[in-house]
């Protein structure tokens, strides 16, 4: 395995332990406030905010931590440098910057466009 290859990897594994581990905290952090009832209006609305802000960060750690598991699937697959829609290489420093990228640079603004 080439060390490009073997230090994806490493970055990969590293992110993903992190966003695990915050993933849990966010879940936990649900928890205690859905067993934490205040009577209070004024406590609850504030509450009902917090539940929102956290689900909002929980489904953001859960795409991310998606977006890794098909990288480690694309390197698997000895598809890592390549992009998905052309099949051109995606530069090494793109993939440095964003570890998960699987468009090259040109499918990926086409790709915002037409979303």
């Amino acid at each position: 395995m080439n060390s490009f290859i073997h230090q994806a990897k490493q970055r990969l594994s590293e992110r993903e332990s992190l966003l695990i581990d915050r993933l849990y905290r966010i879940k936990t952090d649900l928890y205690h406030q859905k067993q934490a009832v205040d009577p209070d209006f004024e406590e609850q609305a504030q509450e009902c905010e917090n539940d929102e802000v956290l689900g909002a960060l929980m489904s953001e750690v859960e795409n991310e931590i998606e977006s890794i598991r098909f990288a480690f699937k694309r390197l698997d697959e000895s598809a890592y440098e390549k992009c998905r829609l052309c099949g051109h290489p995606i530069p090494r420093q793109r993939l440095e910057a964003i570890p998960t990228a699987s468009l090259c640079i040109d499918c990926s603004e086409i790709e915002a466009l037409t979303s």
